[in-house]
């Protein structure tokens, strides 16, 4: 009897919400008779369109970033007359050359865009131009790296052109001797060592296979005095999992996403330089070791730890996670130039 009563219910709310839909979707169509058989407005941040199919179809083919098409992940968001995106290198390979922008639903060409680093917060105007159809402007991104980027409707930007930059010579190598030290971490600190090998450090097997925590990794190397670069490219290959640089004692960048690179020119001299990089692990391998001890380390309030299958967790089994600083390391000259130029 109660079922039956909530059924009606629902049937009376279900016809009286088609009601309204049918009332609502009158007066979009209503208030958009004076725009031909298509239109497309907002309510709030939000859209809708009114049209067949078809129209439909074609003006989402409209919106569709070309952006899209070169392995460019996004997001787009209006800000007015503006648009804000986010856009991911999403591909295996570099992007680096003009790449088109879809221009603004009401027919404005941007004034301007301003990029945005989101990692170190560096802030310059794109180098932008106008096609027949589209905007284009010059993007350079390296696998999963990301950027910000602000397109101005009525104003230039008064930010210096962004920091635009192509190798302007043979890569230098630091294959020299690495002086390893474990600063931070436990169960215990492991001993010191040397070498001239890119290796994880559990390879060097006892307090190293479990140790958790941060090890400083130190070398010196010369850099020719009659090199000339507008800056240096620092690349650290295959790190595990977090790299702070610093160069000849100063702190240059902390590095945790793809790429594991960084511009460090500034902070180089003719001659000897010194470069130190605090690696950060993981913390699987000491999570390994305490259950292989049997150590009972799972002691907090109100949870019950358990693996997928909703059994008791362990991490006995685990693998050991590589750590360290797996390399190779390259330092290449750098060229600043600007697009429009060249």
């Amino acid at each position: 009897m109660f079922a039956s009563g909530a059924y009606g219910a629902v049937e009376v709310r279900l016809d009286a919400r088609r009601q309204q839909f049918k009332a609502e979707l009158a007066q979009l169509h209503l208030a958009n008779a004076d725009r031909g058989a298509f239109s497309l407005d907002r309510i709030g941040k939000g859209g809708w369109s009114v049209g067949s199919l078809s129209e439909i179809e074609h003006a989402l083919k409209e919106w569709r970033e070309p952006l899209s098409d070169r392995g460019i992940g996004l997001l787009r968001r209006t800000l007015g007359d503006e648009f804000l995106y986010f856009l991911v290198n999403q591909s295996a390979e570099p992007i680096d050359g003009w790449v088109d922008l879809r221009h603004s639903p009401y027919g404005l060409f941007p004034k301007a865009m301003v990029f945005l680093d989101p990692r170190t917060g560096a802030i310059g105007r794109a180098a932008s131009r106008i096609t027949e159809e589209r905007t284009e402007f010059y993007l350079q991104l390296k696998p999963g790296e990301s950027i910000f980027l602000h397109t101005l409707a009525f104003h230039e930007s008064t930010s210096p052109l962004w920091h635009y930059v192509q190798p302007s010579g043979a890569s230098l190598p630091l294959t020299g001797e690495w002086r390893v030290t474990a600063v931070r971490g436990g169960p215990e600190l492991p001993p010191a060592f040397a070498s001239r090998a890119f290796a994880s450090w559990t390879t060097r097997g006892g307090e190293w296979e479990r140790f958790a925590g941060t090890a400083r990794y130190e070398t010196d190397f010369t850099l020719p005095a009659d090199s000339e670069a507008d800056d240096w490219l620092l690349d650290l290959g295959d790190v595990r999992e977090t790299a702070r640089v610093f160069v000849n004692g100063r702190e240059s960048d902390l590095l945790w996403s793809l790429p594991i690179q960084t511009k460090i020119g500034p902070l180089l001299q003719p001659g000897k330089n010194t470069l130190a990089l605090e690696i950060t692990n993981l913390a699987a391998n000491r999570i390994r070791d305490l259950d292989r001890r049997k150590v009972d380390w799972k002691n907090f309030y109100e949870i019950n730890f358990v693996n997928i299958f909703y059994q008791p967790f362990t991490a006995a089994d685990w693998p050991l996670q590589p750590s360290g600083l797996l390399g190779p390391i390259v330092l290449t000259p750098l060229r600043a130039f600007d697009p429009a130029n060249e």
